[in-house]
């Protein structure tokens, strides 16, 4: 999760680290997750272990970027490392991009983490909980003085519950039958739906490299208005519209596509209780089929027609209603306690055909806290003026994934990532211009 701070002249007057360090100290005082590493991740029994003492320096990057595509390519780069030796290092870091260009109070700032204990609301949290550290240093009178280097960590801090000691999540014969099916028999199952197109099959473990690869489509906040009101207007959502038009661009551009698999990831927290605030990995998935018939009626329809884009979205619409209706039933976060090997499951798909074509995840609008005085007036004109949320691709996973983020009067932020060698970049280019001329 990439963001853009807009730091205030005062910040200008101190080397980046001198208020980086502080604020980024306060805010892992803050989380518990940000604390701990993961002990035996490899084995059937990982645990998550609380280091003592945490020094900044190693866990910070300080990178100068030359051009415009620059952050491109170090994401892709950053996405291509693995979280090795995890019994003495954390499982996150922060890259800090700085812009020669452009004036210097201009910052990008990547949390790179570990899925194991952050989940996309969280990379939110963790940025909304280090503006407000910045917030407090540039509001305050006098400089910081005190060099903040390493952080003891306290013994207080505990992490929160798992998903499933916060709720209950009952699962029913029909839907356990249903996923023994689709794991095994995935033939049977959706027979009468044409045959999935998922991009190239897993690639065995001893290919390399793993060749992570992003694009970025900016939507202006004029036209991300423009999509708000239309899908209003259809009573649809943002991420219903984003996956009409990935999946409307699919069809046209992979015309002997007969079924799609769509990944939704949706937040837990409003079962469990947890705030938007706090940093965990609290989420469960939504799969929609867009089977053939479907398929047909897009390519039946004119190519210029915003018809069939809104056609799929209430089919996905539809979908995603119904799962929040039965939620915390019949959910595939449910399924977790029933899977005997977790690394023996995904070895298993090694040199198989990918599950899903394509995974959309949009992490909505964020809106930061802003610092006011006791009139309500902003006294710190430190910002994040945009998000930008990558997710690398998962070599047993997707062949696509796109990725949104916005902020309130920002652009609108879409990722595309995909495993070099899975996907035709034609159709990732032509994925591209879906989103940069969207017609409502």
């Amino acid at each position: 999760m990439t963001c853009r701070y807009n730091l205030p002249k005062r910040a200008q007057r101190s080397r980046i680290e001198d208020v980086l360090f502080p604020a980024l100290a306060s805010v892992i005082a803050r989380h518990a997750s940000l604390c701990c590493t993961i002990v035996n991740e490899a084995t059937e029994d990982p645990l998550f272990v609380r280091l003592e003492s945490i020094i900044l320096k190693d866990i910070v990057t300080f990178i100068s970027l030359h051009d415009e595509d620059s952050l491109r390519q170090h994401l892709e780069q950053l996405h291509d490392q693995s979280w090795t030796h995890l019994e003495q290092r954390l499982p996150w870091k922060l890259v800090v991009f700085q812009h020669p260009t452009t004036e210097d109070n201009v910052i990008d700032i990547a949390f790179v983490f570990h899925h194991a204990i952050v989940d996309g609301l969280s990379a939110a949290a963790f940025h909304n909980s280090l503006l407000q550290a910045f917030q407090a240093f540039t509001s305050e009178q006098n400089e910081v003085t005190k060099i903040f280097e390493v952080v003891q960590t306290s013994q207080n801090l505990k992490l929160l519950a798992a998903v499933e000691d916060l709720v209950q999540l009952p699962i029913s014969w029909g839907f356990l039958a249903g996923q023994v099916l689709r794991e095994f028999g995935p033939g049977l199952l959706y027979r009468s739906q044409g045959t999935l197109w998922s991009g190239a099959s897993c690639a065995p473990l001893e290919k390399l490299p793993y060749s992570p690869r992003i694009r970025i489509v900016a939507i202006p906040a004029p036209k991300v208005d423009a999509m708000l009101k239309a899908a209003r207007a259809k009573k649809a959502t943002v991420t219903s519209l984003v996956t009409g038009i990935l999946v409307v661009a699919l069809v046209d551009l992979i015309p002997e596509a007969e079924r799609f698999l769509g990944a939704t990831p949706y937040s837990m927290r409003g079962w469990t209780g947890t705030s938007d605030d706090e940093i965990v990995n609290q989420v469960s998935v939504l799969d929609t089929v867009y089977d053939q018939a479907l398929l047909d009626t897009v390519r039946a329809s004119p190519m210029d027609s915003t018809a069939r884009v809104w056609e799929v979205a209430h089919r996905f619409q539809n979908d995603l209603r119904a799962e929040l209706h039965r939620c915390p039933k019949d959910v595939s976060v449910g399924l977790l306690p029933y899977i005997s090997n977790y690394r023996e499951m995904f070895l298993k798909k090694i040199n198989r055909p990918r599950e899903a074509t394509f995974e959309v995840s949009n992490l909505g609008l964020f809106n930061p806290d802003k610092k006011e005085d006791e009139l309500g007036s902003e006294v710190s004109p430190c910002s994040i003026e945009s998000m930008l949320f990558t997710q690398g691709p998962n070599v047993v996973g997707p062949a696509i994934n796109v990725n949104c983020a916005t902020v309130r009067g920002g652009p609108l932020n879409i990722s595309i990532t995909w495993q070099d060698g899975v996907v035709d970049e034609s159709i990732i280019d032509g994925i591209v211009r879906a989103f940069e001329h969207i017609v409502l």
